[in-house]
């Protein structure tokens, strides 16, 4: 990784150290709009002003705050916004990986990664065409999307690097099997194996390769679908929890393809390891997730106080390589990374008429009351619970605070209790509350929305390392490259990498 664009990335994260590290929960305890900026208090108090809690309007300053280069503002600010807010939203443009832009023919992954398309540029295949229903058991829209489009790249990577001679893909962290089994079924000529670590997981996906298996003669028979030369290959499925590298396989003389879909925080550190590591691995197409599970994730706050549970330090998966060692990212900061604009606008637009289109102040409200409703910087708190990992559950914007909190409560008689002796040592909670859930609604929108605003740079970072860590390996043809429609799949970027084969 060039210089450059590590100092320019460790420079933005720096001057992000704020927003990227607060956690939500924190908002009244911690009086965290009182921490921002005092130009962004006062403009954006000003538009809230302006907009008096319609919520639609509401909803439409965030999409602003969240504006692609591309979009036209749906509103007109009644004075500039802060410059510092622009300087801000220019940088994020400048590292981000335009996770909203994904490519949209498979060609486009090609030329992305330097690579002369062998093909002339076709859609996408749409599954549902490609496969009748007896052949996409149990396969969701979103999985549908996924794993149709890893299968094109994945048999264009295969054509344009024939050096890599690919005999076998391997897809690691294979679930119920739905992307390993459509790779073979539109990929009949490659062998496809897969890796998981849950047995009853890969007993599933046996059984749907049964059920395929039988789909696929009856349909035969019908003349529904074309028989294929060799017959559908059986799937070679293991089960093998993998905590380290050489655990995943060992070499055997294939000529791999190493493929995963949304591997989960420190597993997709081990795939890079064991890809780099393994001369059986020539080509990797792999997808992370849960970023906030990356180093065990130990560091959270408060987790080991009221899980009762000693810290305990790791870095396996952040940062892997040595041009980002220098940077740390913490839990919260890693957390907001895993979340995506298009679907939390969404969620807020489909919220405008519930009774709360924001829970993240309910649990703000309640956290500071189970606290005792602390004055910021004025004595301790119990810190046995703070943020205690209390109910989630659907349905909570159609809730009152007070519902929401019976609800949440539920599963914590203990936190209950506290709750409910504090609401009657202090009986004007009663009025008080519901006022701060309408007041502060809007500014904790807010708020969550500028942490939103740099997650798609948090997540550029932690991508970047990951390509910093192949190239310093010796794998120097790695890229980044957005797949998936960011509605549908918000962690969409491949890490596409292959060795030289010279």
């Amino acid at each position: 990784m060039d210089p450059e664009t590590v100092a320019y990335v460790t420079t933005a994260l720096e001057q992000c150290k704020l927003l990227a590290d607060m956690y939500m929960i924190d908002y009244f305890v911690d009086n965290l709009w009182q921490q921002l900026p005092k130009s962004w208090q006062s403009f954006y108090e000003s538009q809230l002003a302006v907009v008096a809690g319609d919520r639609t309007a509401i909803v439409a300053l965030a999409k602003h705050i969240l504006k692609r280069p591309s979009e036209v503002s749906s509103i007109r600010l009644t004075s500039p916004e802060p410059l510092s807010m622009l300087a801000l939203k220019a940088v994020v443009g400048n590292v981000e990986l335009k996770q909203w832009a994904p490519i949209s023919k498979p060609s486009e992954a090609l030329s992305a990664v330097g690579l002369p398309s062998l093909l002339e540029s076709r859609d996408f295949t749409d599954l549902k065409k490609a496969l009748p229903p007896a052949l996409r058991l149990k396969i969701k829209p979103k999985k549908e999307h996924e794993v149709s489009r890893i299968a094109d790249v994945a048999g264009l990577l295969i054509d344009a690097l024939p050096k890599a001679k690919i005999n076998e893909i391997v897809d690691v962290g294979a679930g119920i099997g739905h992307l390993s089994r459509v790779l073979s079924l539109l990929l009949p000529n490659q062998k496809v194996s897969t890796i998981e670590g849950d047995a009853v997981l890969v007993d599933t996906a046996a059984k749907l390769d049964e059920k395929t298996a039988k789909s696929i003669e009856f349909l035969t028979r019908r003349k529904q679908i074309e028989p294929t030369s060799s017959g559908w290959n059986p799937l070679d499925r293991k089960a093998v929890y993998v905590k380290e590298e050489h655990e995943i396989n060992e070499s055997r003389g294939s000529n791999m393809l190493l493929t995963g879909l949304h591997t989960c925080g420190d597993f997709s550190a081990t795939i890079l390891r064991h890809f780099c590591s393994n001369s059986d691995a020539k080509v990797l197409l792999h997808f992370g997730c849960c970023y906030h599970k990356l180093n065990n994730g130990a560091d959270k706050l408060f987790k080991d106080v009221y899980e009762d549970k000693p810290l305990v330090e790791c870095s396996k998966g952040f940062p892997l390589s040595k041009a980002f060692g220098h940077m740390k990212l913490t839990y919260a900061a890693r957390e907001v990374a895993c979340f995506g604009h298009e679907q939390f606008i969404q969620k807020l637009e489909d919220s405008i008429s519930k009774k709360s289109f924001f829970v993240n102040c309910y649990r703000s409200i309640l956290e500071w009351v189970i606290l005792e409703c602390p004055k910021p910087g004025k004595g301790t708190v119990d810190s046995t619970l703070r943020h205690q990992g209390l109910r989630g559950f659907r349905g909570a914007e159609a809730m009152d605070f007070w519902q929401y909190a019976e609800e949440a409560m539920r599963d914590k008689p203990q936190v209950k209790a506290k709750f409910e002796q504090i609401l009657t040592e202090k009986p004007h909670l009663r009025e008080e509350i519901p006022k701060m859930s309408t007041s502060e609604a809007g500014k904790t929108l807010l708020l969550y929305t500028f942490r939103l605003l740099i997650a798609p740079m948090i997540e550029a970072l932690i991508l970047l390392d990951r390509v910093a860590f192949l190239r310093e390996s010796g794998c120097l043809q790695a890229a980044l490259v957005p797949m998936f429609d960011p509605m549908l799949s918000p962690r969409n970027v491949a890490l596409i990498a292959w060795k030289d084969f010279a």
